[in-house]
């Protein structure tokens, strides 16, 4: 895969894997993690909207994520643990 390093933290590194146009037309930043439920996230600190892209499922959007939890869940040990006590069914969309 080829992407650009994106540091997160000094001690967590990931790599941006593509790019992933919204419904609007806003274009953000998808970041490969390691983890056996999700392959890539993102996030547009503009609107605080937030994508999901799962191994299996399909990509979802979640709205009104502010940066630091995205910035927590990027940082997570397990990510799939870290979307159903944090993320999954608190943001939806309109």
């Amino acid at each position: 895969m080829v992407g650009r390093k994106m540091a997160v933290t000094p001690t967590v590194v990931e790599w941006v894997c593509h790019n992933t146009t919204l419904t609007e037309g806003i274009t953000m930043e998808m970041i490969a993690v390691r983890s056996r439920a999700i392959a890539a996230i993102g996030h547009d600190p503009e609107t605080l909207r937030m994508r999901v892209r799962f191994r299996d499922s399909g990509t979802y959007d979640f709205c009104g994520v502010p940066e630091h939890v995205f910035l927590r869940f990027l940082q997570a040990p397990s990510k799939g643990r870290y979307y159903h006590r944090h993320i999954k069914g608190r943001y939806p969309c309109p």
